[in-house]
């Protein structure tokens, strides 16, 4: 797969063996509507999100084998990059976990950033920011 023109996506299929390419087009406007409509169902959920049943059964426990599996690849890493950070819980919970680490999450909802920052998590700690993954606030 390769970019092509703005609105066009170029792939080669595993299987095709003549080396031809096809061409999807993709309307940028309706990439862009979809993308703000997630951004504003999160904007929506942020004041309940930390509160939802999935977070218990779900995304706690997956954070949580993320998190052990950090550690056992990188014992005491520098930094800590969430893209998607939502309400901060992940980061939250590496705080404690890396206390050493500079910890920073970003996420497209502003509302849920509002969120995390207003979690109780020092500023020393955890650095929240509204971005994108395709438009990252770092050098």
């Amino acid at each position: 797969m390769r970019a092509g023109k703005a609105n066009e996506i170029r792939v080669q299929p595993a299987g095709n063996r003549r080396g031809r390419e096809t061409i999807v087009c993709v309307p940028t406007y309706d990439i862009l509507m979809a993308q703000m409509h997630d951004v504003d169902r999160f904007n929506r959920w942020a004041k309940t999100y930390d509160r939802h049943w999935m977070q218990r059964f779900l995304f706690g426990p997956v954070q949580a084998t993320v998190l052990q599996l950090a550690e056992q690849a990188v014992e005491r890493p520098a930094a800590i990059l969430d893209v998607g950070c939502g309400t901060g819980l992940l980061l939250r919970s590496a705080a404690q976990r890396f206390p050493e680490a500079k910890l920073e999450g970003v996420d497209a909802a502003g509302e849920m950033v509002k969120q995390a920052m207003a979690s109780g998590v020092g500023a020393a700690e955890v650095h929240f920011q509204q971005a994108t993954a395709e438009a990252l606030p770092f050098p």
